[in-house]
Formats: C-alpha cells, structure tokens, sequence
C-alpha cells in the first residue's frame, strides 16, 4: 500500500473514531487499500462485522456496550435502511442492558433487503411497529423494544429493564402490564413479559440493583424495602438513601448496599475521595444500628455469593418460590396487587420527624 493511501486510511480510521463508529468506505480505491491491510500479517485492524473495520487497540479499548454501538453506527452507514431491535435497540434508547446479551447485534428482518441472520448479526420479524430514531439509529418503538427484552431475557436480566421502563415512563405497574398485553396481545412472549412486569419497581436505581433483586426473589429471601429514606444523623437537611433493607426477627436492620454507582463521589473527589466518602457515610449509618451487607456487581451477579452474604447478615429466607415460564418466580398471593412506590422513608422537616410514602398515582 502507497504511503499516500495509507496515510488516508489512517485519516479515515481517526474519523470514524471521533464519531463512535466502525469504519465504513465508500470509494473503491478505499475499500481495496484497507481490505489488502486488514488481510496482512499481524495487522492492526479488525473486522467485527464483515465491511466494518476499527483499529485493534481501539477495539481493545472499548467495553462490551461501546463495541456494540461502534458496530450499530457502522451498520447504519453500511445500509442507511437497517433497523435495531430487541438488546441492540435497547442499548440506544439507554435501557440496562447486560454485557453478556451484547454479543450480537439484533435488526429487523425487512421484506424489500431479505436480510438473513449471520454469525454476529441476528434478523428479526417485526411488523407494525413504526422506526424511531434514536440518537441517529433507526430502532423499533420504546414499548416493542421494552416487550421483545421481557419475552426474551433471563428474568434477571428482564427485571432491569422492567424496572427502567416503568422508572421512565411514571406508569403505575398495572398500567404498564395492561399496556404490554393489550399492545402486544397477539405477540408470543405476552405473557412471560406481564408476569416479569408484576416485580417490576420503579425505585430501582440501576440495572445492578435490579439484578441483585431478581437473585434474592429466586433465592426466597424476604421481599425488602427499595431506597429507604433515612436522615443523615450529622445533618437533618440531608438524607441517605438505602439500596436494600429488611429488619430481622428481632427487629434489627439490615441494610444492603450495591457498590459502584458512584453514591459517594463528589466532582472534585478522585478514588482516595471517593473511599473517604464511602467510609463517612457508612460511619454515620451505624447510628442506626445496622447489620450492612455491601456488595459489589459480581457478587450482585452470582447467586451462591450474594446467598452466602445475606445469610451472614441474617437476612430473612424462606422457600424458593416455584417459577412460571421456565424462569420467572411465582408471585404470592396478594403481591401482584401491591401499590407501585416511587419513595417512602423518614425525614425531618421543620424538626418534626415524619414517615413518608410516595405512590405513584393510576390513571382514571
């Protein structure tokens, strides 16, 4: 390859770097040039998706969901009339979306390309669903896309998004479920998505969290409280918010605590900070008296790990519950009923202390 030509596809490459993509040529003299490069030993590029190139170290660089959008902006640019769906469309409308459902890119199979599935590349039948765009990607509706993730997902994994989709929207749970079976009542899947949408809550504030839920539901640990509110002991103008809690046969709480969500950084704060604020707050939380069970996301992520620390806590456990739909846990009697909270704790207003909780109102 001429030093000229080289230098442009080095042009080209830092381009489509700048903008979040997989590189994408258009000429022919282009094309010829980097496939020769590509096809060297040892070359410094990779092809994730044949017609797509990026450079090795940049690809090493990034995390499993940023490759993915790397690949989703170079399909769009390959073929300008590609939709996304199913994971894919729900990394662009910014949904939780695990590492590991990022393997492949998922699109909607049309009738005018014919598009088959590949090895990277999954086609999906879809019809009547309208194309939004979504920063700059073509992608099926927030709904579908929130439907095809609950009739495909493990639970877990499902529950994340149920819990994002009802947070977002400021449905109550019973609305989003009958909105779910009536728009997709024809729709294979309907009702593993309905049943998964019943543990659904909109106080989950991440995917991890949601997660971790879904593994204590399975696991038949007691149902806990979601982002208690509680005052900070130092300060009543201030508040702490709790991942998880329960209270124990005696009465004692239990607090659980997801790591890594960036709860303690201040924007001046580097990591010797953040530790310091995460110390801080924990110190000032046993003014309450509490068992605190902290994990990170591999912990939140693996059963046997997150059983083994909440029962060193002492967190409340009966049976497993008996599963629908090959992994969706049964309900008990009642809980499908439940109010939808969007908040509920104590707090001190005016040196009064009062109990709080916030429903999240059902449409007449």
């Amino acid at each position: 390859m001429g030093t000229a030509r080289h230098s442009r596809i080095d042009d080209l490459l830092d381009a489509a770097e700048e903008r979040g993509t997989c590189l994408v040529t258009h000429e022919e003299r282009d094309r010829r040039a980097i496939r020769r490069r590509f096809r060297r030993g040892r070359s410094d590029l990779i092809s994730p998706v044949p017609g797509l190139y990026v450079r090795r170290a940049r690809w090493r660089d990034l995390k499993p969901d940023g490759r993915t959008l790397h690949i989703m902006r170079g399909l769009a640019e390959l073929r300008p009339d590609t939709q996304f769906c199913a994971q894919s469309a729900a990394l662009a409308w910014g949904l939780p979306v695990s590492w590991g459902l990022l393997r492949e890119t998922h699109v909607v199979r049309s009738h005018e390309s014919g598009r088959h599935s590949t090895k990277r590349v999954i086609s999906h039948e879809i019809e009547g669903d309208p194309t939004w765009d979504v920063g700059g990607l073509r992608v099926t509706s927030f709904w579908r896309t929130v439907f095809d993730c609950l009739a495909s997902f493990p639970f877990a994994d499902a529950l994340a998004v149920a819990d994002a989709a009802l947070r977002r929207s400021g449905l109550a749970r019973q609305e989003m479920i009958w909105l779910l079976r009536t728009r997709f009542r024809r729709c294979p899947g309907v009702r593993r998505a309905a049943a998964i949408c019943v543990w659904a809550e909109p106080t989950a504030e991440s995917g991890g969290e949601s997660v971790a839920r879904a593994h204590m539901v399975e696991l038949g640990y007691e149902y806990p409280h979601l982002q208690l509110t509680l005052p900070d002991p130092s300060d009543d103008r201030r508040v702490f918010r709790i991942d998880f809690s329960w209270r124990d046969a005696t009465g004692r709480l239990i607090f659980g605590e997801l790591d890594g969500d960036d709860k303690y950084l201040r924007a001046e704060a580097g990591p010797v900070g953040k530790l310091l604020d995460e110390r801080k707050r924990e110190a000032l939380l046993t003014v309450y008296r509490p068992s605190i069970a902290r994990f990170s996301m591999a912990v939140a992520r693996d059963p046997q790990q997150l059983s083994d620390l909440l029962d060193l806590h002492g967190v409340p456990r009966g049976p497993a519950p008996k599963l629908c739909f090959g992994d969706v846990p049964v309900p008990p009697a009642g809980f499908a009923e439940r109010k939808t909270i969007r908040g509920q704790g104590t707090v001190i207003a005016d040196g009064v202390r009062f109990r709080f909780v916030e429903e999240v109102a059902t449409a007449a």
